[in-house]
């Protein structure tokens, strides 16, 4: 059986409300026997929702709040992200870990708010242009999943998304090599083995994907689909990356 493949359009915050309103139209043009996820931000989730509903996309959110409710303004809630029709969430995005100093303790309470309404985790990691040259990226890597295993280790009955973004590429056009990407993915699929083998876990790659270097990294065994910024939000530069097969 062919195992699943995943191209996940975080759009950021590069969109207005009727810019993507037409990207999803686009999207609507989506061939592919990928899992397709797109991520608006909040104000648009609704509407792309609706406009996608005819399609086979999901729908996906690009953060949470760690807190069911409360008093916790311009916080969004996991229980209504799922009212709205959300069935993935992006957490740890290198962006949010550096522009709002998101420590890996938050994030455990994010994936415990997710895990509760059953929305699928796309969790983020990745090493800095300072730890790379150190030598240290895995080691970085694993300092960002240990703190979550307790949660992972029983989350059988659920898909877990990982997705390794290092930081060093993001927005920079700057790109590791596939042989680089490999060792990362192929260390995480041990570490994944070892410590969290009864759920099920996909490992995606994300760092300024564009449609002329994805199909260098699509055969790398370990990889089982995309986290794509900027080139998502132009359907004609991204279809290529989403019509990709294993």
């Amino acid at each position: 059986m062919q195992r699943e493949f995943f191209f996940v359009a975080n759009w950021k915050m590069q969109l207005t409300y009727m810019q993507s309103i037409a990207c999803a139209k686009a999207y609507t043009q989506v061939c592919s026997k990928n899992t397709v996820i797109v991520c608006p931000s909040y104000e648009s989730l609704s509407i792309v929702k609706q406009e996608l509903k005819e399609t086979t996309i999901a729908l996906g959110a690009q953060d949470i709040s760690a807190y069911a409710s409360g008093a916790y303004t311009g916080q969004v809630s996991a229980q209504s992200l799922k009212e709205v029709g959300c069935s993935y969430c992006i957490i740890g995005h290198s962006e949010r870990r550096q522009y709002n100093q998101e420590t890996n303790a938050l994030i455990v309470q994010k994936l415990e708010q997710l895990l509760r309404v059953s929305i699928i985790p796309i969790i983020c990691v990745g090493e800095t242009a300072a730890q790379k040259q150190a030598g240290t990226t895995l080691n970085d890597i694993y300092a960002q999943l240990d703190p979550l295993l307790p949660l992972l280790s029983k989350s059988i009955s659920t898909k877990i998304l990982i997705a390794y973004e290092p930081v060093w590429a993001i927005g920079t056009g700057e790109q590791p090599t596939k042989e680089e990407v490999a060792a990362v993915l192929d260390a995480l699929d041990q570490y994944i083995k070892k410590n969290i083998s009864q759920a099920s876990v996909f490992l995606l790659y994300g760092g300024s994907v564009i449609a002329e270097t994805a199909p260098v990294y699509a055969d790398i065994q370990t990889l089982d689909g995309f986290l794509v910024g900027g080139a998502s939000i132009d359907f004609q530069k991204c279809k290529n990356i989403v019509s990709l097969e294993k």
